[in-house]
C-alpha cells in the first residue's frame, strides 16, 4: 500500500484521511477541522496523512536527543561545545550595565524572560541539577526598537557565538538537506 504523507511542523496534531483509516482498520475519533483546498487539483496528488508535531519527533533519525514524551530536544552532544556558561555570563553582565541605564529595557526584558520560563522554553537549574544534567547556556541580549512613543523588545539568542573551545551551537546543529528544502518550497508554492 502506498501512502502519501505531508510533514507539517506547524500542525499540533496528526490527521489521517477516512479512506486510509478504513484501509488500516484503525479506530478514529471524529473532529471538526477547517480545511482549505487547493483550487488547482491537477497540480498535486491527494495527501493521506498530515504528520504534525505529535508524531514528527518519532520519525527523526537516530542520534537526536528526545525528551520523555519523544519531543525533539537536541540534535547533538552539548559536550562538544565545551563550557557554555562563561560567554553567557559575560553577556549578562553587559546587559545588567544597560539595565542600570535603561529601566524600560530592564522591565521589558524581565517580562520576556518570565514569559519564556512560564512557557517552559527554559528552566532554572539548581547547583545540584547542574552537576547531574548536561546543559547548554545560550547567550542572549535584548534589542529595544523605538517606534514613535512605543517601544518593542526583541530578544536575540546567539547560536553563532564561540564557546571556550571555539565551537558554536550552530556548528553542532544539522543543516538539513538542500534537496529537501527545494521540495518543501515547491510544495508550498503549489498549496498557496
Amino acid at each position: 500500500m502506498e501512502v502519501r504523507a505531508l510533514i507539517d511542523p506547524c500542525s499540533e496534531a496528526t490527521f489521517i484521511s477516512e479512506t486510509l483509516a478504513q484501509q488500516l482498520r484503525i479506530s478514529r475519533q471524529a473532529a471538526l477541522v477547517p480545511i482549505t483546498t487547493d483550487n488547482n487539483i491537477k497540480a498535486a496528488d491527494k495527501v493521506d496523512v498530515i504528520i504534525g508535531t505529535d508524531l514528527f519527533p518519532m520519525l527523526i533519525k537516530g542520534g537526536l536527543r528526545k525528551g520523555s514524551d519523544s519531543a525533539l530536544i537536541a540534535q547533538g552532544d552539548a559536550a562538544k561545545l565545551g563550557d557554555s556558561k562563561l560567554v553567557p555570563q559575560r553577556t549578562l553582565q553587559r546587559m545588567k550595565r544597560r539595565f542600570a541605564q535603561q529601566t524600560q529595557l530592564s522591565r521589558m526584558y524581565e517580562n520576556f524572560m518570565s514569559e519564556y520560563t512560564s512557557l517552559n522554553h527554559m528552566i532554572e537549574l539548581s547547583v545540584s541539577e547542574e552537576a547531574a544534567y548536561e546543559q547548554f547556556y545560550l547567550p542572549d541580549h535584548g534589542v529595544l526598537k523605538q517606534s514613535g512613543e512605543k517601544s518593542k523588545l526583541r530578544v536575540v539568542f546567539n547560536g553563532s557565538v564561540k564557546m571556550d573551545n571555539g565551537a558554536t551551537l550552530n556548528d553542532c546543529l544539522h543543516d538539513g538537506s538542500k534537496l529537501l528544502l527545494t521540495e518543501i518550497f515547491d510544495i508550498m508554492l503549489r498549496w498557496r
